[in-house]
């Protein structure tokens, strides 16, 4: 379902604390080739690091198996968590 480019939009983005949850919320936020100077406001509601620590929230492990999302603007205590290194 294409969007019209003549309205705005306000997305509510849900989406774990996770590699994968971080590159959902960044890739609604940019800009594609079919919606290009997009007027679409995102709110993030999705889950963060910071958040979870701030709340104790135990961890749930994984194994990675892809690198990490080279576009995404990992923080200190996030690439700690993403990368096994705590």
């Amino acid at each position: 379902m294409a969007m019209a480019q003549d309205r705005d939009f306000t997305i509510f983005v849900f989406h774990d604390a996770d590699p994968a949850g971080y590159e959902i919320a960044r890739t609604i936020q940019q800009e594609t080739a079919s919606m290009p100077n997009n007027r679409i406001e995102i709110v993030d509601l999705g889950l963060d690091i910071q958040t979870c620590v701030d709340m104790e929230l135990l961890p749930e492990f994984f194994t990675r198996k892809k690198a990490l999302p080279s576009k995404q603007n990992f923080s200190e205590i996030e690439l700690e968590y993403f990368t096994g290194e705590l």
